[in-house]
């Protein structure tokens, strides 16, 4: 698999006749989002362009980006695919090398184009001389929004806040696609995270909060992929804290672990369990109990001198 430039995308996409759009399994917002902006912008072009989801997207996703399950059932020959993931675009065209176009930070951690596959979008549809407006400007904002928990983390850049502000210009409804993004949840997810919530537990004079969550308390929510990154983001709002850390309970009974920090160094932290991660959002697998995770966490903090 070889690496691939933006421009060099944009002219297989102008000389392709019928595109295949395939999020990954799992897709969260950010993904689903950035592949329905594909999707209505090329559409506008004139190529026959498929939309194919690996299964029914989760809500509100669904009616926030007019998603059609049933679409996929169009899919046949094509003779370019797009598979679309958190980090980049792998480029497939039938009978050569499968390439990738990547988003984020070099190998030395310098930004080397956006952070966010959305922004990567948006570039790439702006070089294309795309309409950024209607329900492709809708679809960027969601993409954006989620994937930099509405604003907040450290995938947002000076950048992130002129693309969205294009977006704006628009008049798409910002506050609505926040409030149902971001705001709203289902009454299950509510009285789960009253749980949680009604658990933490605190350490280093609050500078470091522990939340956790077992299988059996998940009931119809276990098949949400995105629940625990949903649980921390609520968590990760305890004043003066510096760290949060959420175990949520598998069906395998491990236990995945998310980190979500401000100053201490989360991947740092994640690395001592064989995680991975940036500086402010990290997480790994562990096998043992949520009290042997706050005791190696402890642990850890201390020997970097956190």
């Amino acid at each position: 698999m070889r690496p691939l430039h933006l421009q060099a995308l944009q002219t297989r996409l102008q000389s392709a006749r019928r595109i295949l759009i395939h999020p990954c399994p799992g897709a969260d917002a950010e993904v689903l989002g950035s592949a329905v902006a594909l999707r209505d912008a090329l559409r506008e072009t004139g190529p026959g362009v498929v939309l194919a989801m690996p299964e029914s997207p989760p809500e509100p996703l669904g009616e926030l980006l007019d998603l059609d399950p049933a679409e996929q059932d169009e899919a046949g020959d094509f003779d370019l695919a797009l598979r679309l993931e958190a980090d980049g675009v792998l480029v497939v065209c039938p009978g050569s090398e499968d390439l990738h176009l990547s988003c984020g930070a070099g190998q030395d951690s310098r930004p080397t184009g956006p952070l966010t596959l959305g922004e990567m979008v948006f570039d790439l549809l702006e070089g294309l001389g795309s309409r950024l407006d209607g329900s492709v400007a809708r679809a960027l904002y969601v993409a954006i929004a989620w994937a930099t928990d509405s604003f907040q983390n450290d995938r947002l850049t000076p950048s992130t806040h002129l693309r969205v502000g294009r977006l704006m210009e628009s008049g798409l409804p910002a506050d609505l696609l926040a409030r149902r993004l971001f705001r709203e949840d289902s009454l299950e997810f509510l009285r789960l995270l009253g749980k949680v919530l009604a658990g933490l537990m605190v350490a280093l004079e609050g500078r470091v909060v522990f939340g956790e969550v077992f299988w059996p308390e998940l009931g119809c929510l276990a098949s949400e992929e995105d629940l625990p990154r949903r649980l921390a983001h609520r968590i990760d709002l305890v004043r003066r804290s510096e760290l949060v850390v959420l175990s949520c309970e598998r069906r395998d009974r491990t236990f995945q672990v998310l980190l979500r920090s401000r100053h201490l160094p989360a991947h740092q932290l994640a690395e001592f369990f064989g995680g991975t991660g940036g500086a402010r959002q990290a997480g790994f697998v562990s096998t043992g109990p949520p009290a042997r995770v706050r005791e190696r966490l402890l642990e850890a903090l201390a020997h970097l001198g956190a």
